[in-house]
């Protein structure tokens, strides 16, 4: 498997705002071009404070306003902080993308800046530097299956966002099955295994958002019914339309339903027919990342991106039986993933047991070492983030700064988690 790594948000937002034009090859239409003025109706201040007191019950969603100061309804574009309780502790989200109808997103996640160094932003579009921020610095919340990637630079497992400004593929071995409740076999028709190998082309070659792919159904090639490599470029440049495609027929499907496609395509987002995104049974796993295109600290080598020798064994990965029956061993082989919606707010944790294991926002004590009881959350009110509203027209610096049982003994008792927002508001009409 690749080796994971995070880039740091700053060098995001300078990607942002450096990118050049699509068409002459690199990913510059997808960040946007530099736009460091604050939009129509926004001041260019944090006048504001608010602060969201909840009391989250199970398997409850609970969704805040930090213009209006009061809890909102989690529907339309008023809500801007959206918790999202389990039996113990909360996931995030943001009013954008997956997640909700508005315009929010978030400038990475709690890790990215303390909370001290969030107070000398001078707005929401202008950073502790000085620096102007692009709107698109701001991440919307995103779906999560085998073909994402919260450690990248553009949340893509099959892409790379290389210096050379261009996204280059590091051709993945990615399983997609049209039933997620079977675990894979290599004998299993409902199968197939994929690659994404390109993400140019066009009349110019060079246009983005034309996605290459090359498949085979896994029980037809073990069989010897079919050793066909497949392979199809899909136009997927629309910035608001999904391109549905099926395996099955190699074909882009016109009115997609329950079972005729199994991948959608919208720039460089891949969609699944499963969970949030489709009313089908489709699963997807990373399975094997080919080796040549990282380095032992999960690098990309962008040389080796374009090197033939590294894309001629890659490309044989894709039918390399060899390594077919690590896929089969353990959680490999069974954990289907099927889409899910995925938030910045809720990085991958850090710090482990015996120790306080890092969320985010806050913190899980195993043993009790912090807290007064083991297995309670202790808020981290160092750590906090900048989010723009659902509206979005105005921004927030959020941190936690605390979180209290009913029971400060017992870590299943009632909890409540202080919130609290200093506030850049929407500019009077």
């Amino acid at each position: 498997m690749k080796k994971m790594y995070k880039w740091s948000l700053p060098l995001v937002a300078a990607l942002t705002m450096t990118a050049c034009g699509g068409d002459s090859g690199s990913s510059g239409d997808d960040n946007g071009s530099a736009d460091p003025s604050p939009g129509a109706g926004e001041t260019t201040a944090f006048t504001d404070s608010a602060q969201w007191v909840v009391a989250p019950q199970a398997n409850s969603e609970n969704c805040f306003d930090f213009e209006s100061n009061g809890n909102v309804d989690c529907s339309g574009t008023e809500w801007d902080l959206k918790l999202v309780m389990g039996t113990l502790t909360p996931d995030f989200f943001t009013n954008s993308g997956e997640s909700g109808e508005g315009d929010g997103g978030t400038l990475g996640s709690p890790f990215e800046y303390s909370w001290a160094t969030l107070q000398q932003f001078a707005s929401g579009m202008e950073d502790n530097e000085g620096n102007a921020l692009n709107i698109r610095s701001y991440l919307a919340d995103s779906l999560d299956n085998a073909f994402t990637d919260s450690s990248n630079a553009i949340g893509s497992a099959f892409l790379e966002y290389t210096e050379t400004h261009q996204l280059l593929a590091n051709y993945g071995v990615i399983l997609v099955t049209t039933d997620s409740s079977t675990a894979f076999t290599e004998s299993d028709s409902n199968v197939f295994a994929v690659q994404i190998t390109g993400y140019y082309g066009g009349g110019s070659g060079s246009e983005s958002g034309h996605i290459s792919l090359r498949w085979i159904n896994v029980g037809d090639y073990t069989s010897g019914t079919d050793t066909t490599v497949h392979t199809a470029t899909v136009d997927a440049t629309s910035y608001s339309d999904w391109t549905h495609f099926d395996l099955a027929t190699g074909t882009v499907v016109d009115s997609p339903d329950a079972s005729n496609w199994q991948l959608a395509f919208q720039r460089y987002f891949v969609k699944t027919n499963s969970g949030v995104s489709g009313e089908g049974t489709v699963g997807s796993f990373f399975a094997q990342q080919p080796d040549g295109f990282y380095d032992a600290e999960g690098n990309a080598i962008t040389a080796a991106f374009s090197d033939s020798s590294v894309i001629a064994a890659a490309e044989d990965a894709l039918t390399d039986t060899s390594g077919w029956a690590e896929w089969t061993t353990g959680q490999r082989g069974t954990s289907w993933n099927t889409d899910a919606a995925f938030s910045s707010l809720n990085p991958d944790s850090r710090g482990g047991y015996p120790n306080l294991i890092h969320y985010g926002f806050y913190s899980y004590d195993p043993t009790g070492d912090v807290a007064s009881a083991e297995h309670m959350v202790v808020a981290a009110p160092d750590n906090g983030v900048m989010l723009r509203s659902g509206d979005g027209n105005s921004y927030a610096r959020v941190h936690l700064t605390s979180v209290t049982y009913a029971d400060s003994t017992d870590p299943y008792s009632q909890s409540t988690w202080t919130f609290d927002f200093e506030v850049q508001p929407a500019a009077d009409d």
